[in-house]
């Protein structure tokens, strides 16, 4: 049984809010979510923990936010390592994926 989560984006929506969102909806889950200090150019902004002994790093951006060159290739290059990244667009993304997550927790 999945739990909707789902919420409507703002029209001019905030990366910190974003990031609220997105920390109080791991939280609902059992996840934990730690905000990565930017040291290392590229390097995505979160370490997301989950049930289940996941463990993944996520990018979160705007609605209408980019990914600069950089932070792909720190993304291809964690990927090569076998770390899962991913990159976030909004909310309704944000929602997306963790409903993909517990659909998988679920089968």
């Amino acid at each position: 049984m999945t739990t909707s989560l789902a919420s409507q984006s703002p029209p001019h929506e905030l990366e910190r809010d974003l990031e609220s969102f997105f920390r109080e909806r791991i939280q609902k889950i059992g996840g934990m979510t730690l905000k990565l200090a930017p040291t290392v150019a590229g390097a995505p902004d979160r370490l997301v923990l989950l049930p289940g002994s996941v463990i993944v790093l996520v990018e979160l951006k705007t609605s209408k936010g980019s990914t600069r060159d950089i932070q792909k290739i720190w993304h291809v290059r964690a990927r090569q390592l076998g770390t899962h990244v991913h990159v976030l667009h909004g909310k309704q993304e944000i929602v997306s994926w963790i409903n993909r997550y517990l659909d998988s927790r679920s089968s």
